[in-house]
């Protein structure tokens, strides 16, 4: 195990002693340096570095920085900001997953709206920086950066010649190869009702990440009404999806990632209407009848062990 991005990672590597103990170290390595350059949530971080500095001047960043930023700006544009990497004043409004989580006044939420369009957000490729329009502007890329950990697990697993691996970032997992015996790795998906505790079905997989979002993962309770982390850029308060988990297959966790949040906020109708622009990407999506939608790929090879969920399309 190690620690990054707020909680444990779990690494289960297949190969031998040198080869396995190589490659943890330097994906340990690799996430703690991602944790210190991404995280929204520490003063010290290189986003909060940018966050508080880049209305003022532009400020230089790592091309892994700028790589992301390039990409969290087409998603966001592609998705009309259903994805949206300048959340971030909204995302410390709410506060959810920490003890100070509530519901912010309307006129709080209003007063930050406008801090959260794209045209504020500059990116120069040419010199390589990042710039805000707006004073209050501010990055949070929480919705992919372990996406981006997972990808380069795979990366990594595939430099050091694993047999195989298991590697679980927080919600997001990379599985490559086979296990010990030489069978595919048998991936559960989370009942998004059973706290954790239970699984609507598995799939076998190699060589893939696996990016999750919903309503279950973090989030508040207040007069009977779930409060939860995906939150609406449009609106300013929780997406209000048909959705209850969003799962994305794909062999580029960073993409996985985005398009997990991007689908779960967009919501049934706009959401499948999205995927149809990824052909290689593979799905499933539980909405709040527990009804599972999927990719065909998905469909064929996913084994249902609840009851409680059946198909929602034929």
């Amino acid at each position: 195990t190690g620690f990054a991005f707020g909680g444990l990672i779990q690494y289960t590597l297949i190969g031998s002693q040198e080869q396995s103990e190589n490659a943890f170290q330097e994906m340990n390595l690799l996430f703690q340096k991602l944790d210190a350059e991404f995280s929204a949530n520490s003063d010290t971080s290189v986003l909060s570095q940018i966050n508080a500095t880049a209305a003022a001047s532009p400020v230089l960043i790592s091309k892994t920085m700028f790589d992301l930023l390039a990409f969290s700006q087409e998603m966001a544009l592609k998705s009309n900001l259903a994805f949206n990497p300048v959340i971030g004043p909204l995302v410390k409004l709410w506060n959810i997953g920490f003890e100070t989580a509530r519901v912010p006044a309307p006129e709080e939420i209003t007063s930050v709206l406008n801090l959260l369009q794209m045209k504020g957000f500059i990116l120069d490729s040419a010199a390589g920086t990042v710039a805000f329009e707006k004073q209050g502007m501010a990055l949070d890329l929480g919705s992919i950066v372990k996406g981006y950990a997972a990808k380069e697990a795979l990366r990594i697993c595939k430099e050091h010649q694993l047999q195989g691996a298991l590697i679980s970032v927080n919600g997001n997992v990379a599985v490559y190869g086979s296990r010990s015996n030489g069978e595919s790795w048998n991936i559960g998906i989370v009942d998004p009702r059973s706290n954790g505790n239970g699984v609507v079905g598995s799939i076998t997989l190699k060589d893939s990440t696996i990016a999750t979002s919903g309503d279950y993962e973090r989030f508040f309770e207040q007069d009977g009404i779930r409060y939860h982390h995906l939150l609406d850029s449009s609106t300013g308060y929780p997406a209000n999806s048909e959705w209850m988990s969003v799962s994305i297959f794909s062999d580029d966790g960073t993409l996985a990632d985005a398009l997990s949040t991007t689908i779960f906020v967009l919501g049934k109708e706009k959401g499948l209407d999205f995927l149809e622009k990824y052909e290689d990407i593979d799905f499933l999506l539980i909405d709040q009848d527990q009804k599972m939608w999927a990719s065909p790929n998905i469909r064929e090879r996913f084994q249902v062990r609840n009851d409680s969920y059946q198909w929602g399309m034929k």
